[in-house]
């Protein structure tokens, strides 16, 4: 029920191991009450200011189940996720191409805090070992992912002047990631997309 929904949350914001609390407190994020939702948000962010590059990876690595949460129909709710990013700093990169796309969302309150994460973004430096790749989706959505290892995981090829993802290997990194088959890729490390061979080489020295 919701009282014990509540105290396991509140137990997951007391936990010593943030990191691991992070997976149970960011599906609470969703919860349909908003007892549940504001403890999980408090704790989230409390958890955040602490350690923020492992609930940065944590959230990278639950990336499907959080863009649900940022995605949801719930004002509050995308309120709530988009305020534990602004938490994360600069650690909240992996996610800005979505945060962008936030700044237009209906709810006043999350684009004010959506343009507050983009205005403390807007000099990032990309790190060595890192590659930031956005795509298109099929729906004209887009998406920022950020590799650190090789193998990719992924089959590209070239249709027209677009290049695609035509296969995400299982269990690989980017099937790790959330990266789906049908997806263009737009720019890489902030350029342009190349060439689907030069996109590859480009992707294996960006994380060698």
């Amino acid at each position: 029920d919701d009282q014990t929904r509540l105290n396991a949350a509140t137990r997951l914001r007391d936990a010593e191991n943030g990191v691991a609390a992070s997976v149970g407190l960011m599906r609470a994020l969703g919860d349909r009450t908003q007892a549940v939702r504001q403890v999980s948000s408090e704790a989230l962010k409390k958890h955040a200011s602490r350690d923020s590059p492992n609930v940065s990876r944590m959230l990278r690595d639950n990336f499907t189940s959080f863009l649900t949460i940022l995605d949801s129909n719930d004002a509050q709710v995308r309120l709530a996720a988009v305020s534990v990013l602004r938490d994360l700093g600069t650690h909240a990169s992996p996610f800005l191409a979505k945060i962008k796309g936030m700044e237009r969302d209906k709810s006043s309150e999350v684009r004010e805090v959506a343009s507050d994460i983009c205005k403390q973004l807007s000099g990032v430096v990309i790190s060595d070992g890192e590659m930031h790749v956005e795509f298109e989706t099929p729906d004209g959505g887009s998406q920022t992912i950020v590799f650190t290892q090789q193998p990719l995981g992924v089959d590209l090829r070239e249709t027209g002047d677009a290049v695609l993802v035509d296969r995400v290997n299982l269990s690989g990194n980017a099937d790790m990631l959330g990266v789906k088959a049908g997806w263009r890729v737009v720019k890489v490390n902030l350029e342009a997309a190349p060439t689907a061979p030069e996109l590859t080489e480009k992707m294996r020295k960006a994380t060698e």
